[in-house]
């Protein structure tokens, strides 16, 4: 009980004490985030007042500077920074209200609420306008890494003053013009005639999941208008389905069972009876056996090959890596040759697996290409970083 005890207590002074570092360290928001969590559940919990309290005053009077600073001196840049640091003390603000009034030793705690609503609206539009002037400059003079910064500077806009002028087609521009686009194919060297439903299997992948914020998938297939960037390319070199295999192994199984009966006889051949004067059965026995054969049916087709991935800008191959997958095909059937009352009870359980007719060579075929797909998406994510460059 002692060790619980202790524990318990180390476990309630650790949250508190981790409260304080975070004050002590300067990070107040996290400190005000653990204290509302814990006053959540328990308005009456005076040392998290007390640390909301300080936290609170801390961060306050923090931006509070920072914000008179950054008007003083004046750049244009700095109206983005002081609406941000508005936003950021409305949001505090409006966490900590559903608490109020807190109460320590029966006295309201004062925090110091400030309405900043006159500032955030002037600063918000102060700040729109710095930003869509900037993100304008660098849609129109910068190259495809500008047009990038240039969209989230647009969507930045979009999500403090919605509607702000014309920024949705600023948006798409920027977009379009920092997007790379990856063209995606799959070329067949196979000696072997591979059906062309192999081929347009491979092509139909689920492009949404691919695509990522700053590259889009060009299927060769499908007619584009644009130069694309990149290429993946899945090359088939061999695919090849084996033959049709059973192998068949067996055993048997015995057991002895009652077949009728006899008299039980003394040594001078007379019939032994029991205590009621009836005479003695002895059952006789015989042993029946059964033979159970197993099959075990296999097939199998084979994919070899390789990705490719390729700047078409600097016509550099930047990787190539090795496609290998098997698609195997087997079975395993039972039946049995003789008396199944000779089979134990886990033998006869298995006679209801019957053999399967095996899979055509195109069907082998084209469950192979379902399981090459997987490999695609892998390879699309982990080289998701070189195909936005």
């Amino acid at each position: 009980m002692i060790p619980y005890i202790v524990f318990s207590f180390l476990f309630l002074t650790w949250g508190c004490s981790s409260t304080s570092r975070l004050i002590l360290s300067g990070n107040y928001d996290q400190a005000i985030a653990r204290s509302i969590n814990k006053l959540q559940k328990n308005r009456a919990n005076e040392k998290q007042i007390k640390y909301l309290k300080e936290a609170f005053d801390k961060v306050q009077e923090r931006d509070l500077d920072r914000i008179e600073f950054l008007k003083k001196e004046g750049l244009a840049g700095n109206s983005v920074e002081v609406f941000h640091i508005y936003e950021y003390i409305k949001d505090r603000q409006e966490k900590i209200k559903p608490l109020l009034p807190l109460y320590i030793d029966g006295k309201e705690v004062p925090f110091r609420l400030i309405n900043v609503d006159d500032e955030l609206i002037r600063w918000k539009k102060e700040a729109a306008g710095f930003l869509y002037e900037s993100a304008l400059r660098q849609l129109k003079n910068g190259d495809k890494y500008e047009a990038r910064t240039a969209f989230e500077k647009f969507a930045e806009v979009k999500r403090i003053f919605p509607g702000y002028r014309d920024v949705e087609k600023y948006m798409n521009e920027a977009r379009n013009k920092g997007m790379n686009y990856v063209l995606y194919l799959v070329t067949n060297r196979s000696a072997n005639l591979v059906p062309a439903e192999f081929v347009e299997e491979l092509y139909t992948l689920d492009y949404a999941r691919i695509n990522r914020a700053w590259f889009t998938i060009l299927p060769e297939i499908e007619k584009h208008n644009v130069e694309p960037d990149h290429e993946v390319a899945v090359i088939i070199d061999i695919v090849d389905v084996g033959p049709e295999q059973v192998k068949e192994k067996e055993w048997i199984e015995k057991k002895e069972t009652e077949d009728g009966f006899t008299y039980a006889k003394d040594e001078r051949g007379n019939y032994l009876s029991d205590s009621l004067g009836n005479k003695i059965k002895v059952p006789i026995y015989k042993e029946i056996q059964c033979k159970v054969i197993e099959a075990y049916q296999f097939k199998a087709a084979t994919f070899k090959g390789k990705i490719e991935l390729r700047d078409l800008r600097s016509n550099q191959l930047l990787d190539s890596q090795p496609l290998n997958v098997n698609f195997v095909f087997e079975h395993l059937s039972y039946r049995a040759e003789g008396n199944i009352e000779a089979l134990s009870d886990e033998s006869r359980k298995k006679l209801v697996n019957r053999p399967l007719p095996f899979p055509s060579d195109f069907q082998m075929v084209m469950d192979a290409a379902l399981e090459v797909k997987p490999v695609i998406y892998n390879y699309f994510r982990r080289k998701a970083p070189l195909l936005e460059r």
